[in-house]
């Protein structure tokens, strides 16, 4: 039986994962944006234009990823699929997860 000081580690633990995930999530879309931001500099997009892909951006990938991943009430579920989609590995996944997330793996692989 877990403690309840256990119990706060695995929980910062997971956490931390999640955080990891989400700028390793986010980091893919700024790219994206930045991409449009080269095109703006060299003139190939204009600023009303670019405008509206940082809006776009702000409104659906930002706020997505904002809510998936600061949703503090599913931690495990976040990790798991963090790990089941790449974005982390299990090598990267302290051993006393590994139990706690045994379960979240196996559902969210039927997600994909």
């Amino acid at each position: 039986m877990q403690t309840r000081s256990d119990q706060k580690k695995i929980k910062r633990m997971l956490r931390t994962l999640s955080a990891k995930a989400y700028d390793c999530e986010l980091h893919r879309e700024l790219e994206k944006l930045d991409a449009d931001f080269g095109s703006w500099r060299e003139g190939r997009m204009s600023s009303l234009e670019l405008t509206e892909r940082i809006h776009t951006f702000h409104q659906g990938p930002a706020r997505e990823l904002y809510l998936q991943y600061t949703r503090d009430s599913f931690p495990t579920v976040v990790v798991a699929l963090a790990i089941n989609h790449g974005l982390l590995s299990r090598e990267e996944v302290p051993a006393e997860l590994h139990d706690v997330l045994e379960n979240a793996l196996e559902a969210t692989k039927e997600l994909e």
